[in-house]
């Protein structure tokens, strides 16, 4: 069969924290086909333990095929063995009907709570809490039109931290787990990624993109001194358990 398109997607896992906590989309060779959608099933290659699903729409456009793999994510808990590369065992936790994406886990300090970012059919991103070992006791924490993402959970497990649209620019936004959400960054420029101090609990470290500089700077912002200092070039950044270090992800120029 000729004349078609196909979009295909990377596999991505994320988030480890404890138990490995991740979410994975992936995209599908063109292959023959006829009218309709379809779901693949979950797979897990044994080398590295990732959630695969694709949701295949076919249709006709100018009497020619046309094939769309849209990602869907889900999340799904993984056991990890002690000096081992292979997993123990792996449960899906969502299963959301009507969503596009449950993306962005975060697990609790004490290992019972995980938050996520769940994308409805409306376009709206809100955040949403559950058991991080059953997927059971799901919480909606925001409802709103506005993009909420990026969650992360404070070291105390009182307070979420977030990205949010809801000051037209994406910025910092603090949300207690009993409600009540206070901004944390004021700027034009768009700020994500953000993750607090374990420790002291007043620096939260994040990734600014300013205008005409799509790399994106790291920032740490303290809630005391109110002041915001640029470090480096780099995104994703995950201050360490004794608030001395930051992890971060950056671009490779020799690769």
């Amino acid at each position: 069969m000729t004349g078609f398109t196909s979009s295909i997607e990377a596999t991505i896992l994320l988030g480890i924290t404890g138990a490995m906590v991740g979410c994975a989309h992936t995209g599908m060779a063109p292959g023959p086909v006829g009218a309709g959608s379809a779901t693949t099933g979950m797979v897990v290659p044994e080398k590295y333990g990732l959630v695969e699903q694709h949701f295949v729409d076919v249709g006709a456009m100018q009497q020619q095929q046309k094939i769309i793999v849209r990602k869907v994510y889900s999340l799904a808990s993984v056991d990890a063995i002690e000096n081992s590369p292979h997993l123990k065992g792996i449960s899906r936790l969502t299963d959301y009907k009507g969503a596009y994406e449950a993306d962005y886990p975060d697990v609790s300090s004490d290992g019972n709570s995980l938050v996520f970012q769940l994308r409805g059919e409306d376009g709206n991103i809100n955040l949403w809490t559950m058991s991080a070992k059953s997927g059971l006791k799901t919480v909606r924490k925001t409802n709103d039109a506005f993009l909420n993402f990026h969650p992360t959970f404070a070291s105390d497990g009182a307070r979420i931290i977030f990205c949010s649209n809801r000051a037209k620019s994406s910025n910092i936004w603090a949300l207690g787990t009993g409600g009540g959400i206070r901004r944390v960054t004021d700027s034009q420029d768009p700020d994500m990624w953000a993750h607090e101090d374990p420790v002291g609990q007043a620096t939260v470290a994040f990734t600014r993109f300013q205008i005409g500089d799509s790399s994106g700077k790291i920032w740490v912002y303290n809630r005391n001194s109110y002041l915001a200092t640029q470090l480096r070039e780099g995104r994703q950044p995950r201050i360490s358990p004794d608030g001395k270090m930051i992890a971060f992800a950056a671009f490779d120029p020799q690769n």
